[in-house]
């Protein structure tokens, strides 16, 4: 069973060995090292490419080198433990560097495969960390995907390095989880150190820890939502990969409290981060160069340890071409029993040959003569046949390797496309607890508000009464102004600007239509009305005198509860964009929406302030708006559809 699996980047150093020319083999090389080390083995340089040394304890290892006709260099080694009864622990270093791109980086991927664990059903044993991982990490710069991969935490002192964290955090391509904690002075540092050293040790290879000081801890929650911000002491784990604009992701990201850690031991809670960390990282594959060269690995082993292959040996002389003739239907074993007869001849011959003497009749002369013609004859035919044998086989060997290469393709497009299935299904039923979550909690906030209402009004009643004032009449609901009548998405085009006089609609229909044909059971219809409508009610209540001396914005209008019924979460409002975004030169310019020309001359603004209709999934609608209550007294309605593209977009 899978125990532990880790995935990353070397950075090439010639200072330490890790040039393009020799990278492969000098982190191959650490894998010999650590066998030396950690296993205790002396003759680990008698080892060879494709054969297997058992060693005297009962150990086994086998490895193999070489490099792809497109320039992909690449190596594996496998080393067995000597059982243990029933109980097998296998490692294996898989590395690959690819020649043919300049910005490539040594990828390397250990794996070990752990015996099952009889206490627990269904899972392998523990695995602590392992010490060949401990040992790359340390001798050389890793990282995943511009997230630092080392044997110790990473500190960011000053604010600086935390926006490449945060990059880094949200490229979607990430698998290993980061462990962020935040300093705030108040501890000792070198102590802090030391703990955090000794909480995150079982978590390398599988994840990047980042220790922030005050400034930085500041800077990294200004740039994030309320939902992913971090506290002091209090170390937190981020899934790959964050939304940072989405508060609502942040239930994703777990949260070891200050007041835990001060009650649990530091040996419980090293495991405890071990464990999730195999648990996650065992879940997660490694990328796609890596996989094509397990395969491409897993092939060539294969075929040493199994030495039956589909290829046909070749003779190890070739046999120079004679004069072609037409190849007979004669077996091949009928013409191998021929050339040793015509060698025997042959022999026969030059003995006759030598002893001739003058006495010899000339009959007996042109006799062998012909007979030594017609010998080299028939041997040329065979040697004419020969050639014409070993081009067939040559041709049957190209094929049964085009073949086998096929084959490889087909399997590694076969895994891939079951991992992307596997993922897809996986993101939707994401997609879907998410919005479980936020209508629970909308749900918990409307039933708040009906609870306190009914104990206001029956206190209301209560007063009313004592005071001796008719308390039998009741008072009705208000008037609801937004009650949806529309069934089909084509309505709000032809009928919005009726429905909500307050919103001004200048977006892009078609938009809106691409998410109106992927909404089957009318769930993004229903909360674009909702949210449409509670745009509308703002700009009526700003007019009346409670809004007038309102101060806040549509963020305090929802949290505050003036929206009344039809109100939405206040969770689905984002007032901003993150900054990543905003300065980005491929993101900010698909925020720019059509505006009136009294908001702006050029008939374009830039909108960041949106809701969200669903929080995850491919699709996550939004609507994106502009508010001008104070300069038309309206809200302008730039845009409704897909999610436009931001850090986290595939």
């Amino acid at each position: 069973m899978l125990g532990y699996r880790s995935s990353f980047s070397v950075e090439l150093d010639p200072q330490l060995g890790l040039d393009r020319e020799k990278a492969v083999d000098a982190l191959l090389g650490e894998g010999f090292a650590w066998m030396r080390s950690q296993k205790r083995l002396k003759s680990v340089e008698d080892l060879e490419p494709l054969h297997e040394q058992r060693f005297p304890g009962g150990d086994r290892a086998i490895y193999t080198r070489s490099r792809t006709g497109a320039g992909v260099d690449y190596a594996k080694l496998i080393y067995f433990d000597a059982p243990r009864g029933d109980e097998q622990w296998v490692t294996s270093l898989l590395v690959g560097f690819d020649f043919t791109d300049d910005r490539a980086k040594p990828t390397v991927a250990i794996e070990i495969d752990s015996p099952p664990d009889p206490k627990n059903e269904g899972k392998p044993h523990w695995t602590a960390r392992p010490k060949l991982v401990q040992r790359i990490l340390e001798a050389y710069s890793c990282s995943e995907h511009g997230l630092v991969m080392g044997a110790k935490p990473t500190y960011l002192r000053g604010g600086e390095g935390v926006n490449a964290l945060i990059e880094g955090m949200t490229d979607s391509r990430r698998r290993s989880l980061v462990i962020i904690c935040a300093e705030d002075g108040t501890v000792d540092p070198t102590y802090w150190q030391k703990i955090m050293t000794e909480l995150t040790a079982q978590t390398i290879g599988q994840a990047s820890v980042y220790v922030l000081d005050k400034t930085s801890a500041e800077e990294f929650n200004a740039s994030v939502s309320n939902g992913h911000q971090i506290s002091p002491y209090s170390p937190r784990t981020f899934r790959p990969p964050i939304d940072p604009t989405d508060p609502q992701d942040g239930l994703r990201h777990r949260v070891l409290s200050a007041q835990r850690l001060i009650q649990s031991t530091a040996p419980y809670l090293s495991r405890m981060y071990g464990r999730l960390c195999r648990e996650h990282a065992n879940t997660q594959t490694i990328g796609k160069f890596l996989r094509r060269l397990d395969v491409v690995t897993a092939r060539e082993l294969d075929r040493a340890t199994h030495p039956g292959s589909n290829a046909v040996e070749l003779p190890a002389n070739p046999v120079a071409p004679g004069t072609a003739t037409i190849l007979s239907q004669t077996s091949v074993i009928g013409e191998q029993a021929k050339v040793t007869s015509i060698e025997k001849r042959n022999h026969v011959r030059d003995e006759l040959q030598g002893s001739v003497t003058e006495t010899v009749k000339d009959e007996q002369l042109v006799n062998l003569l012909n007979e030594n013609a017609e010998l080299r004859s028939e041997r040329d035919r065979l040697q004419a046949a020969a050639a014409l044998l070993r081009d067939s086989l040559q041709r049957a060997n190209s094929s049964i390797q085009r073949l086998e290469h096929t084959i490889e393709d087909n399997i590694v497009n076969y895994n891939e496309m079951v991992q992307e299935m596997e993922s897809r299904h996986k993101e939707e039923l994401e997609s879907q607890q998410f919005e479980w979550l936020i209508k629970d909690e909308e749900a918990r906030n409307s039933s708040d508000r009906v609870r306190t209402l009914t104990y206001q009004l029956d206190e209301a009643r209560r007063l009313l009464a004592e005071n001796g004032l008719d308390v039998s009449g009741s008072w009705g609901a208000p008037e609801r102004r937004y009650v949806q009548e529309l069934e089909q998405w084509e309505e709000i085009q032809v009928f919005g600007k009726e429905k909500f006089p307050n919103l001004i609609f200048m977006c892009d229909w078609k938009k809106m239509m691409y998410i109106a044909e992927r909404d089957k059971s009318g769930t993004w219809l229903s909360q674009t009305w909702q949210s449409l409508a509670m745009l509308d009610d703002y700009c009526e209540f700003r007019r009346t005198e409670k809004g007038k001396k309102f101060f806040g914005g549509l963020r305090e209008y929802l949290k505050d509860g003036y929206g009344e019924a039809w109100a939405i979460s206040a969770d689905r409002y984002r007032a901003n964009e993150s900054d990543i975004v905003k300065g980005s030169k491929k993101y900010a310019p698909e925020r720019t929406f059509s505006v009136p020309k009294e908001v702006d001359p050029s008939g374009k603004a830039t909108m960041y302030s949106h809701i969200v209709i669903q929080t995850k999934g491919t699709v996550s609608p939004r609507i994106y708006f502009r508010d001008c209550v104070q300069q038309l007294g309206k809200i302008v309605i730039g845009y409704i559809g897909r999610h436009p593209r931001n850090t986290m977009t595939n």
